[in-house]
């Protein structure tokens, strides 16, 4: 198979803080589960079934509320699964850092860290991260990492889910998960893009959020569901002072749809950790990390593919959560959002994201944006020679399409073979199989590219005649399209 991207509109791979750092291909993320025969691969959520939504809140009070002082005072939000050893304060994580061997980042420090360069706005992923200021559900001035989202609406920021919704003080253990009354959401949230505390504090100006969504499926509970697969939130922000969006603003990522998987990233963040000079959540730090696909460690339902990106390259502090992941190459799309620091009593220290799965953006996107178009992926097909004898082969053309507001990784493309017909093995292919049923693996695809797949197919013993072969891409619900996800072309064998 011989695999050609034709970028319709360029993503190009961006390098952080002015650093140039060798970057790898993105390979491809866990790959869906077997479709039915003859059907386009469905990874429409089986559960949850939806997203939560916030109270409406007024921007202009949480604007007014953050004063210097008040942000100064914000702790990070505490990172679930970080041990606290010894405690000195409220807040105060000891983060036990990684081996200087799996340090990637040049110049990072012993959790892997290092400063981005100032000015943020040099750049457009910097310029796009944020600190998210909020009180919580007990009143206590918190903040979080954020980041502006394409979208329609140009008004949207991805981050974790606890950064939005915890667990107010009067729930109990065992009360229903959902909460209609809005108790568990934390308030007078405030986004301040490319937020530097010892230069212009808010280069940007400040946004305050109206409206926040989670999927239905995170309840806050258990540290705020450490490694959940569903910590993920988006928020609808406005500004205040002006009618310009925060995407005219500052720009966006590009969400890069994945079920996690193996990536270079790059992670960046606001650790604010009490008592450490380090971290006191005035400068953006990030740092270069390789990831392997990672499962929850309490799984709470088996119908669920879990989303979640691990690496050991870097170990994050409060703060940092909901922090994005960028992928290097190919492109710079995020992947996921930072959901928990893990220590393992010793210099072997890690952090876990939630990808940007179909499980948590793909819960939350449509009740967020619901005009915008999402993973409008499609398929078409062609063949070199219609009409070969037995013992030949052709070879056909599968040209993938992705239209809309978001890219996807690891996207399966399915190919089913008549009887008698095999694929030709080639040691550049990543497919599954040569007979029957064939899966390729696209390692990543933007919005407004287009994939094409190059698949040698020979007639071995097949019959005489016309022969229908079928092709289908992975089908989401996010995609308003679907029956383009199937295509055809048909074979005519001679004897």
């Amino acid at each position: 198979m011989r695999t050609r991207t034709i970028p319709i509109t360029a993503a190009a791979a961006l390098a952080l803080a002015g650093l140039t750092v060798p970057v790898a291909a993105a390979s491809g993320a866990g790959r869906a589960a077997s479709p039915v025969a003859g059907a386009p691969a469905d990874t429409r959520p089986r559960w949850p079934h939806g997203a939560d939504e916030s109270p409406r809140m007024d921007a202009h009070t949480s604007s007014e509320f953050w004063t210097p002082a008040r942000m100064k005072a914000a702790l990070g939000a505490p990172l679930p699964e970080t041990e606290l050893d010894p405690p000195h304060g409220e807040g105060a994580a000891r983060v036990t850092g990684v081996p200087s061997s799996q340090r990637l980042t040049p110049g990072g420090d012993r959790n892997g860290y290092a400063k981005v360069r100032r000015p943020y706005g040099k750049l457009p992923h910097t310029r796009a991260t944020g600190r998210l200021f909020f009180v919580d559900t007990h009143g206590k001035l918190r903040s979080c990492t954020a980041s502006v989202v394409r979208s329609r609406d140009e008004s949207l920021i991805a981050t974790a889910a606890q950064c939005v919704y915890g667990t107010p003080e009067e729930h109990h253990e065992g009360a229903d998960r959902r909460d209609p009354h809005g108790h568990g959401w934390h308030h007078h949230l405030l986004f301040v893009p490319g937020y530097d505390g010892d230069g212009e504090r808010e280069p940007y100006s400040r946004w305050g959020a109206v409206r926040a969504w989670k999927p239905s499926a995170y309840t806050g509970h258990e540290g705020g569901d450490a490694n959940s697969p569903y910590d993920l939130a988006l928020v609808r922000v406005e500004n205040v002072y002006t009618d310009q969006t925060l995407q005219d603003r500052v720009g966006a990522y590009t969400v890069l749809r994945n079920q996690g998987g193996a990536f270079k990233v790059n992670m960046i963040g606001y650790p604010a950790v009490h008592e450490d000079h380090g971290y006191q959540g005035k400068d953006q730090l990030w740092c270069l990390g390789r990831t392997r696909p990672s499962r929850p460690y309490e799984p709470r339902r088996h119908d669920v593919r879990f989303g979640g990106l691990t690496t050991h390259n870097c170990q994050s502090a409060d703060g940092d959560n909901g922090g994005p992941w960028m992928v290097r190459a190919p492109g710079s799309g995020l992947v996921g959002v930072t959901s928990t620091g893990r220590s393992h009593h010793g210099d072997n220290g890690s952090t876990t994201a939630t990808a940007m799965g179909i499980d948590s953006y793909g819960a939350v996107v449509r009740a967020a944006d619901p005009h915008g178009v999402y993973d409008q992926l499609s398929i078409s097909a062609d063949v070199a020679e219609g009409t070969i004898e037995q013992g030949e082969s052709t070879t056909a053309t599968l040209t993938v399409a992705m239209r809309g507001l978001s890219g996807a990784a690891g996207v399966p493309v399915t190919v089913w073979l008549p009887r008698g017909f095999r694929l030709v093995p080639d040691p550049e292919s990543d497919c599954e199989g040569s007979r029957g049923e064939v899966t390729c693996m696209i390692d990543a695809i933007y919005p407004g590219q287009t994939v094409e797949l190059n698949l040698r197919i020979a007639a071995g013993d097949a019959a005489p005649g016309s022969h229908r072969f079928r092709v289908a891409v992975e089908r989401t619900h996010l995609n308003p399209e679907p029956r383009a996800t199937t295509a055809s072309f048909r074979i005519r064998v001679l004897r």
